[in-house]
């Protein structure tokens, strides 16, 4: 060795002796015995003061580098020979630290610098194990720390089990296709794939993450993460004017439309299914300006646009036990039947809909956030809401409604201004008995008997009555749907009503402005130019419907195999689709 390089190597072991003196907790240890791929790079991290995270790089340090319990000694460990230029650099490191530490830099010290040793592992999979999800539905794993992305892959291009994140419902024979390569959030440590194409609701599928996923630190997982999951299906429909919702057999909620969030308005337009945070174990649902369900401790729980407040999550309605079943009207207000056979209501009762005797409109009682019980009711077996009225279903087959009666749709005699206009409490549907099955619209109501025959009371607007007349032909007294037998169950939206029928069909008739009623207009049964069915018509496309939601301007069916099929407007993407506006033929909302 030449005495330039002796000179040289006797200053930078001067400065180190120096170092080690002034600056204890630094030391090496020579390792012969591990082996290192010189391409290889470990890091050594520092965390600022500001939750900055740096590295110091170098093919010299190795996995195995530590920093002691005690946080005052840093062992690295070299692997080889350092060399001229190694040696200088970790000397050079050392003197950045050192001379940090010395001049009060709190970003480098030895309580927050540290080698990366530890192995990440996942904090969440979802869905998780046991549970279920929609046949559409993303998979998000969350790892502890943040990883490096290029190692956390999927197979994007056919059913091989390829990538570190595999979904298979076959013990890994195959793999389900993936739409794209993961995606992750800006900490790197929130990635989420989703199927190339919907799940089969008859199977359980396996996420597998492989041991190979490593976080910035080349730290692998230590072993590979499992979890399985099933598909859920809609159990239940409720639709909001452009908004749809479904309850599915695991308690979840999911919504698609126009989501309203607050009276403010604040919207988005949500083209496939979303879940509900916070329904997870729903058992009935209502949905209205208020979206309302019923948990599995038969508490209420509601969100919507009925408060100034972006209400998000459902959150429960104070002071309500023991509910069966929900209604939410649209003029902001709900009602629970109780399992005593009592009602309960709350919100807005600007129109006497929360029953509690209020006899004119009063700007002093406009809200109750508080349930309030509707007088009267005793031995309620059904309660729906309309606009800003409600009925009840007796167990004697005989109905009670109250609220707003400017159409008559209480069943009492109406006037057009005045007292007359509101019923602030419940009174008997007159000429109506034997009842088996009520359902309300916006201003008017129906009911289906025992014998299979629907009456129809309320408002007329769009010819819900099935009179043969519209518009201003409103009527407090129930009228005979003409050409309806053998009904089991009515769903009433806005201005148009279906009837499901013992046979299995389908039978709808009033507003068919945006073909909710899936048919197109027929010249003897509607008014030209208006697209209004004065009378019931048989519905195609319904065999094997099993349930009907009717809207504003749309309807759903629930069938037999579990799909969720929808007609009518599309304006905000209430059938899941993009590229049209209306449609007169069902839609299968594929994500379900």
């Amino acid at each position: 060795m030449g005495n330039k390089m002796k000179n040289r190597l006797k200053i930078l072991i001067a400065i180190f002796r120096y170092l080690m003196m002034e600056f204890q907790w630094i030391r090496l240890k020579k390792v012969n015995t591990v082996s290192l791929d010189p391409l290889a790079i470990q890091r050594i991290h520092h965390t600022s003061g500001n939750g900055k995270t740096g590295t110091i790089q170098s093919p010299l340090f190795t996995p195995q580098s530590e920093l002691s319990s005690s946080r005052k000694t840093l062992t690295i460990n070299i692997t080889g020979s350092l060399g001229r230029t190694g040696l200088i650099f970790l000397i050079t490191v050392i003197a950045v630290l050192f001379h940090a530490c010395k001049t009060g830099d709190s970003s480098v010290n030895s309580s927050n610098s540290y080698v990366d040793t530890t192995s990440p592992t996942i904090t969440e999979i979802s869905p998780a194990n046991g549970s279920s999800t929609i046949r559409g539905g993303a998979i998000t794993v969350i790892f502890s720390e943040e990883m490096d992305p290029s190692t956390l892959t999927t197979n994007t291009t056919d059913n091989t089990c390829s990538g570190t994140i595999q979904v298979s419902n076959d013990d890994f024979t195959t793999c389900i296709q993936m739409a794209a390569e993961p995606s992750s959030d800006t900490s790197n440590s929130v990635f989420t794939i989703k199927p190339a194409s919907v799940l089969d609701r008859s199977e359980t599928y396996t996420i597998k993450i492989a041991s190979t996923a490593s976080d910035i630190a080349n730290n692998r997982m230590t072993i590979d993460a499992m979890s399985s999951f099933d598909i859920s299906h809609a159990t239940d429909l409720s639709i909001h004017f452009f908004e749809t919702c479904a309850l599915m057999n695991d308690g979840s909620v999911y919504c698609w439309g126009r989501v309203l969030r607050s009276t403010k308005f604040w919207e988005r337009i949500v083209e496939s299914p979303e879940k509900i945070e916070g329904t997870s174990n729903a058992r009935q649902l209502s949905v209205s300006r208020e979206k309302c369900i019923i948990d599995g401790d038969s508490k209420v729980k509601c969100w919507g646009t009925c408060t100034d407040e972006v209400s998000i999550e459902p959150r429960l309605v104070q002071n309500l036990n023991n509910a069966v079943e929900v209604a939410s009207g649209e003029f902001c207000f709900a009602c629970a039947r109780l399992d005593d056979g009592t009602v309960k209501c709350w919100g807005n009762n600007f129109f006497g809909q929360l029953g509690n005797g209020v006899a004119t409109i009063d700007e002093t009682d406009t809200r109750h956030e508080t349930p309030v019980k509707v007088g009267g009711i005793e031995d309620a077996v059904q309660i729906q809401a309309g606009y800003a009225h409600a009925c009840t279903l007796h167990e004697n087959g005989t109905v009670s409604c109250w609220g707003n009666n400017i159409e008559g749709q209480t069943g009492s005699p109406f006037a057009s201004s005045g007292d007359a206009i509101i019923q602030p409490t419940p009174v008997r549907v007159n000429d109506l008995s034997e009842v088996r099955k009520i359902s309300l619209g916006d201003n008017y109501a129906c009911a289906v008997l025992e014998d299979g025959a629907v009456k129809c009371w309320g408002s007329n607007a769009g010819g819900q009555l099935g009179s043969g007349i519209a518009y201003l032909n409103s009527s407090y007294v129930p009228i005979t749907i003409e050409g309806i037998s053998g009904a089991v169950d009515i769903f009433t939206g806005r201005n148009h009503v279906c009837a499901l029928l013992t046979d299995g069909s389908t039978k709808c008739w009033g507003d068919n402005s945006y073909s909710q009623l899936g048919i197109e207009d027929t010249d003897s049964d509607s008014i030209p130019s208006t697209k209004i069915e004065l009378y019931p018509v048989t519905i195609p496309h319904t065999s094997g419907m099993t349930q009907l939601a009717t809207g504003g301007h749309n309807t759903c069916g629930l069938y037999e195999d579990h799909s969720v099929k929808c007609w009518g407007s599309n304006s905000y993407r209430q059938l899941g689709e993009v590229d049209i506006t209306e449609s007169v033929l069902p839609i299968t909302i594929e994500e379900l």
